[in-house]
């Protein structure tokens, strides 16, 4: 693969191993690649993963062209954007090279743009790149904006996110404090001052007295349900009651009811032979496909050579793999690290990679051995959540197959919580481990 291949992949995944390339390759410019990602939203969840802004800005200062980069960068800036999340990446990027570098023209546009937003709504993606660049002050101006806005419409709801955002950049200076105090001076900010304390204030829990799982209630539930959801009750009903439910399935007839069931003892081992559940995985009473996830599921949870058997059979055939996977939890073998490397070398959509990253991480969480370092790594990869590779990571960790090649990528990850995991582990590997 070349180098531009590699760079491509690594930073649309947001993986620390794209800065690494940038330094090892001095004389090659990806600034064409870095243009094109830093418009896009290129994670799987940016509500749940934030803007990978600081992550960009990272590369952007390890390149020959960095000038040339945050000019473009401040360019974009200024322009409309579709995606609020791109415009917060950009915020971002400009608020960094302001407060790192010094740069007074970063820090025009970024007042610039956020004059532009105030103008247009109330929904400002600048606030915290005013915040970086401004500190207590833009705490204070944002804060009497927001009152001005709660002022016209009394029946909004402000829960203090500004706050929190500032506290984090600033931890030493107490953003509470600081409104709290302003707010005897100013009627603006006093009014949001007031509704975020009245958002936060702690509601009054009311004593939940816990209903019986009896089995009429269970069977009720299952039969009349709209949505059937089988969840942690399921570990509270009684060995006497769940044997009796494992028997109801099998008199069964109905496919809607069948597959209720076996979401049931999906969540908690069944308490009958298990062929009764390879009746259902194999279709041998011709039931519908989709009684076969939850079958699998169920069936999951029991070892035998049977299991294993049926189980590379079936993902050897590369067909319905998803499906299939949850068999090998119990029914691991050393070498079998090879086959699941060899599953995740063919195409795979990112939801599939999620789906993957789950029943690999649960078959090695069982089944603790250093093998896991091939298909875990190479699903840390192409993944482009940074949720799911932290769990792969500490996954690594746990079994003893973090090395110190992935360790030092973890340094520059797009996750700040990778980061963190990074400073906590770096010094407790052994020095085995790391080499």
């Amino acid at each position: 693969m070349s180098v531009h291949k590699k760079f491509r992949k690594a930073i649309g995944c947001g993986i620390g191993k794209a800065y690494l390339i940038i330094l090892e390759h001095p004389n090659i410019d990806f600034s064409k690649r870095i243009k094109r990602n830093v418009l896009q939203r290129m994670c799987y969840d940016g509500q749940c993963e934030g803007p990978w802004g600081d992550y960009y800005y990272q590369l952007i200062c390890g390149t020959p062209q960095k000038d040339a980069l945050i000019e473009f960068v401040l360019e974009e800036l200024a322009k409309e954007q579709d995606d609020w999340y791109v415009l917060t990446q950009l915020y971002e990027i400009a608020a960094l090279a302001a407060t790192e570098d010094g740069n007074e023209r970063a820090r025009e546009v970024i007042w610039e743009r956020f004059k532009q937003e105030y103008a247009e709504g109330d929904d400002w993606n600048g606030e915290n790149a005013l915040l970086r660049i401004a500190g207590k002050k833009a705490l204070l101006g944002l804060a009497r904006l927001k009152g001005k806005y709660l002022k016209k419409r009394p029946s909004e709801i402000e829960f203090g996110g500004l706050i929190s955002e500032f506290d984090e950049l600033y931890p030493k200076l107490n953003g509470r404090k600081l409104l709290r105090r302003a707010s005897l001076q100013d009627p603006f900010i006093k009014t949001y001052w007031e509704c975020v304390q009245r958002n936060n204030k702690p509601s009054k829990k009311r004593k939940r007295t816990k209903k019986k799982l009896g089995y009429k209630a269970i069977q009720k539930r299952i039969q009349t349900a709209t949505f059937f959801w089988a969840g942690p009750w399921v570990d509270e009903i009684k060995d006497k009651t769940w044997q009796k439910l494992a028997e109801e399935l099998m008199k069964e007839t109905k496919f809607k009811i069948q597959e209720r069931y076996l979401k049931l003892f999906a969540k908690r081992k069944f308490p009958l032979d298990s062929q009764i559940l390879f009746d259902f995985v194999e279709q041998k009473k011709q039931s519908p496909k989709r009684l076969i996830a939850p079958a699998v599921e169920a069936l999951a949870m029991f070892q035998s050579d049977q299991i294993r058997s049926y189980a590379l059979e079936r993902l050897k055939k590369k067909k319905d793999i998803l499906v299939y996977l949850p068999l090998l939890k119990y029914n691991y073998k050393s070498g079998d690290h090879l086959l699941l490397d060899e599953i995740l070398q063919k195409k795979w959509s990112s939801e599939e990679l999620h789906d993957l990253n789950y029943h690999y991480r649960a078959i090695y969480k069982i089944n603790s051995t250093k093998e896991c370092m091939l298909p875990l790594k190479r699903l840390y990869g192409r993944l482009n959540c940074g949720v799911c590779r932290e769990e792969i990571l500490t996954t690594l960790y746990k079994n003893n197959g973090l090395k110190k090649g992935l360790l030092e990528e973890m340094k520059f990850d797009s996750q700040q919580r990778i980061r963190a995991l990074y400073l906590k582990w770096s010094h407790r590997l052994s020095d085995d481990i790391k080499n």
